[in-house]
């Protein structure tokens, strides 16, 4: 849950620490769902992203909670009096009036102990609450806010207790963090500077460490290498990178410490291949990283640089050991080399030599555009022709779709326009709701004024939003009641209990339902528990057949469960505070991590919407949130990290969706100085100039996703305006330029 972890900081370390600035607008809090439960599930999902005050003015506006009361515990008890099922009221003496369900009970005395944790009465509710729910989700919070009461009553033994039980327990690592913290104050010097010392050093990530009053100048060398490792465990690249430096800043000189500071910087943070090219350089004169690995490192260090005399000998070196970890790739960057400095004629022969070598290998269908690529700039665009049409057959939109589009750009080039039209009309009825089949039916708007595609101007797939179904007597009265325990669950704020409940269910229940039952049941479900990547993964293989080539509205349902709007509540807040379009937010998440909370990349994102830890940091500092590791894998920290640097992109960008996107995924400066360096170009050939291959096919996906998610749930009219904002005539070049990281 989002923000219980938060809260133990505030508590414990007495600071006012900023929640999420977001407000709710009052209107929308009545109109998000007309079912109660869901109305309740609005309340909820805002305050576990800490939206506080934007709880509050949802219960003001809300159509059920009437209640003039503010706070988080009315919620509840007007829920009771509002006469949803299985709640009654009862007391609970200090800690006011509770609803019957145990659940919903936890939560309230929860929240009670909470508003009053320096009081004794507040102290009392959350015993009371430990007593009943010793293993409830919130345990090892209410813990540490009593510990901390105690300890200042100077009762420092039994806060030491309580603050063990969360160490060892199943608390999550910042709450760990801040019970070894709480520790360290009930010990005396020298007791404590050696507890918190050691915390600073194997949990340097957390909030905890970072209060401990503990400086890496007070660290013996052997410590600072233990706490960068640490930094490296928690994928917080960017400090590991800080703390060897400082090693280095130190003396140590070892050629080992050279090599991985080039590592980091080239692998990891990406951030300065001038000082990686003087530490490889430095480690290699030394006998280290001088192994065909190192040597190929080497090689990606020139590349970075734009030393590409070099960087090719470092390659052809790799080559030449006979390794075979790196063939591939060294075989690539050989080719893709001269193809990225223009020098395309040079490149040709050495694209021959890789396509020819590694036919099955994962860059054969980007090695092989390179070369139609190279040809289409040379202006041979009979042989670029000749190319695009054996693309054709590798199929899939980003690769033959592709061809076909570019294909048909060649033969107008050429005056052939029967041909370009009958390519372009390929790639619009082959692939439509894609990339290239927007630009395509564009550009036979612009040059034949062809009339846009039905499906471009289509009504919505969905008229309104689906309406909730929890419960149904096809799937049996077990089931039935599961989903309904669920949903309270959900509107309790506890999305990973709600599923925990209706796991044991959910497979059977939803085999019992067929059809467009079915997919609303799911999407309800989905809704209620978060399993998103589940519901993504499950409707691909239940819906994936009954698509169809574009939305209807006899198919919007499915369609919905392909592209549902995740984590909507969060989003939805998000996104009225932010200015940005919901559905990007949507989009980028699916590209991102198919909405799995849990994703980690090779490069290290992390979460829902894919941020690494130094961009995390930075937009954490702009929206008042400490970033930690721990809790970034919860959807609310990362969709609030995550909309805030799409609303940033956007500015620098100047409202241009494509590059934004691009940029979230290969970082603002590179796309301005890329798109510095090509100024003038338009839309469709400045994207396939870009030189990142993840980027270049990430900003064209995250389109192809909005489209779609266009055509299910927005009218024509709007639609047209979010397709112009995606496709538009011109590229302004004149950008922001504040974004730096």
């Amino acid at each position: 849950m989002m923000n219980t972890k938060h809260a133990a900081w505030v508590v414990i370390l007495a600071v006012s620490v900023p929640l999420c600035p977001v407000q709710a607008e009052a209107g929308n809090a009545s109109t998000a769902h007309r079912d109660p439960l869901m109305e309740l599930a609005h309340v909820s999902a805002l305050r576990r992203l800490g939206f506080r005050d934007a709880a509050a003015d949802a219960l003001k506006a809300s159509t059920v909670f009437r209640s003039k009361k503010n706070g988080r515990i009315s919620a509840l008890v007007d829920a009771a009096a509002a006469g949803l099922p299985g709640l009654s009221a009862g007391s609970a003496g200090d800690c006011g009036v509770l609803p019957d369900l145990p659940e919903l009970a936890a939560h309230v005395m929860y929240e009670r102990g909470r508003e009053l944790a320096n009081s004794g009465s507040g102290v009392n509710c959350l015993r009371l609450f430990l007593d009943r729910f010793p293993d409830h989700v919130d345990a090892s919070e209410a813990r540490l806010v009593v510990a901390r009461f105690l300890l200042q009553e100077g009762r420092n033994r039994e806060a030491a207790e309580l603050a063990a039980m969360v160490r060892t327990g199943s608390a999550g690592r910042g709450l760990k963090a801040m019970a070894w913290l709480l520790a360290a104050g009930t010990l005396s010097e020298p007791g404590r500077t050696s507890t918190l010392t050691d915390l600073f050093v194997a949990m340097p990530d957390t909030v905890a460490a970072s209060s401990a009053g503990i400086s890496e100048d007070s660290l013996d060398n052997d410590a600072l290498r233990r706490r960068a490792a640490n930094f490296f465990d928690a994928f917080d690249f960017v400090n590991y990178q800080a703390a060897l430096r400082k090693l280095w800043q130190r003396g140590d000189r070892s050629p080992e410490l050279a090599c991985k500071i080039a590592r980091s910087h080239i692998v990891h943070v990406r951030d300065d291949p001038e000082e990686a090219l003087r530490m490889m350089l430095f480690a290699r004169e030394r006998g280290v990283c001088v192994d065909p690995e190192g040597t190929f490192l080497l090689g990606r260090i020139h590349a970075k640089l734009e030393d590409y005399g070099a960087a090719e000998k470092c390659f052809r070196e790799y080559l030449a050991t006979g390794a075979k970890v790196k063939r591939m790739l060294s075989s690539y960057y050989l080719a893709w080399l001269p193809y990225d400095h223009g020098e395309y004629e040079r490149a040709l022969p050495l694209m021959d030599r890789f396509l020819k070598e590694y036919r099955s290998s994962g860059r054969y269908s980007y090695m092989i555009w390179f070369k139609g690529w190279s040809l289409f700039r040379l202006k041979q665009y009979r042989e670029a022709i000749s190319v695009f049409e054996s693309m054709k057959k590798l199929g899939n939109n980003l690769v033959a779709g592709k061809a076909m589009y570019w294909g048909g750009v060649a033969l107008h080039r050429l005056g052939d326009h029967k041909g370009a039209r009958v390519w372009m009309n390929e790639v619009i009825s082959r692939y439509p709701l894609t990339w290239y089949s927007v630009l395509a039916a564009k550009r036979l708007k612009q040059w034949y004024r062809t009339p846009l595609p039905g499906w471009m101007t289509a009504p919505a797939a969905l008229a309104g939003d689906y309406e909730p179904m929890f419960d149904s007597p096809r799937i049996g009265r077990l089931a039935s009641e599961a989903a309904k325990v669920s949903a309270g669950l959900f509107a309790a704020g506890r999305p990973a209990e709600a599923w925990r409940v209706w796991r044991p269910h959910a497979d059977a229940a939803e085999k019992r339902l067929a059809g467009r039952d079915r997919a609303r049941f799911m999407l309800t479900m989905a809704d209620v528990t978060e399993q998103y990547s589940r519901l993504f993964k499950a409707s691909g293989k239940v819906f994936g057949g009954r698509l169809g080539r574009t939305p209807s509205r006899d198919t919007g349902l499915f369609w919905a469960a392909r592209y549902p709007k995740a984590y909507r509540l969060l989003v939805g807040a998000a996104s009225r505070q932010t200015g940005i379009p919901e559905l990007w937010v949507y989009s980028i998440m699916r590209q991102e991590s198919r909405y799995d909370p849990g994703q980690v990349s090779h490069t290290a994102a992390l979460g829902v919407m894919q941020m690494i830890a130094a961009t995390a940091r930075i937009v954490g500092r702009r929206v008042g949130v400490e970033w930690e590791v721990d809790t970034f894998f919860e959807p609310g920290r990362n969709i609030l990290f995550g909309t805030r640097y799409l609303a940033d992109l956007l500015s620098d960008f100047k409202g241009q969706i494509v590059f934004a996107s691009a940029a979230y995924n290969s970082g603002a400066p590179a796309i301005r100085r890329f798109m510095k360096a090509n100024r003038g170009l338009e839309l469709d050939e400045m994207v396939e100039m870009i030189p990142y291959n993840e980027g270049r096919n990430y900003c064209r996906k995250v389109a192809e996703h909005l489209v779609r998610y266009g055509a299910i749930y927005i009218e024509p009219g709007p639609r047209a305006k979010l397709y112009d904002s995606i496709f538009p005539d011109t590229v302004d070049y004149d950008l922001g330029g504040t974004v730096d990281y």
